[in-house]
């Protein structure tokens, strides 16, 4: 039995879970499909993309559990050991100390950010670390971002997270007819993020880039809602009490943060959805 799937993927062998170029085992493909949680009836192409993300990588599709504090992942891209970036996480760690924090620091975990033609044909990644990526993002009721301002843009290394991280079947997908339009499906919805950007720019020059990029094209998109994005700007010329400042409000955000997520402590319902010195 061969179960074709729309556009150019290959296909893998679903009775033994590992992916690879073969045939779906017939047998196996009701115990996929009924073990998985769909809001509608899909297409089976579209039910096996779903599968890739909740059993393939041993993610629940329904989020983490409600447990007693706030599963937050906190995504870290700055090289500099010394940096104010680094000041920042410190003040997250203080401020969500009662919370469950996992910690992703993209150049001490040498993230690799190229998404290869390979990898977007398969439409998830062999790759263990980015499927780590994968659990973490599920499993977290809301996310946190730390990163600097190159030339009106995060580093490389966190622009390739996005790409290989925020895939289809796992942070969104397509629905509608085979061969007509289609829209975008979140799949992500129920979670809160915040922003923390450093520039030696005026801070209301780049507001305006970050925002656009963070609450509408990535999370916006993907069905989360962007609690914040705070730019620090000036930071080459930053006094200590200007410094003690941005610390300040990156506590009051994060408190905001988990303040927002109402009652419970994993996801929640679902809604409608330069220079390098800094």
């Amino acid at each position: 039995m061969f179960i074709p799937i729309s556009g150019s993927i290959t296909f893998f062998n679903a009775s033994r879970h590992s992916p690879f170029d073969s045939i779906f085992s017939p047998t196996y493909i009701p115990k996929i499909v009924n073990n998985c949680i769909f809001d509608k009836p899909v297409r089976p192409s579209e039910q096996i993309y779903r599968w890739i993300g909740s059993v393939c990588y041993n993610v629940p599709k329904t989020g983490p559990k409600r447990n007693q504090g706030l599963r937050i992942l906190l995504l870290f891209a700055h090289p500099g050991q010394k940096s104010f970036n680094h000041a920042v996480c410190a003040r997250l760690r203080q401020s969500l100390r009662v919370h469950d924090l996992v910690e992703h620091d993209l150049y001490r975990e040498q993230f690799d950010p190229i998404l290869t033609q390979a990898e977007i044909r398969r439409r998830y990644s062999l790759d263990s670390l980015v499927q780590a990526h994968y659990r973490d993002l599920q499993q977290s009721g809301a996310l946190i971002v730390v990163h600097p301002d190159w030339w009106g843009q995060p580093p490389a290394i966190l622009k390739g997270w996005i790409d290989r991280v925020l895939r289809p079947g796992i942070a969104y997908e397509f629905e509608g007819p085979e061969f007509g339009r289609k829209k975008a499906l979140p799949l992500l919805t129920g979670r809160r993020a915040a922003v923390f950007v450093t520039s030696d720019s005026r801070a209301s020059h780049v507001q305006p880039l970050f925002d656009m990029m963070w609450r509408d094209r990535v999370f916006g998109f993907c069905g989360v809602e962007t609690i914040g994005v705070e730019v620090f700007g000036d930071m080459h010329h930053a006094s200590r009490q200007a410094r003690d400042r941005f610390l300040d409000r990156v506590g009051a955000l994060a408190q905001q943060l988990v303040a927002a997520r109402g009652d419970g402590g994993g996801v929640g319902d679902e809604t409608d959805s330069g220079s390098t010195s800094r």
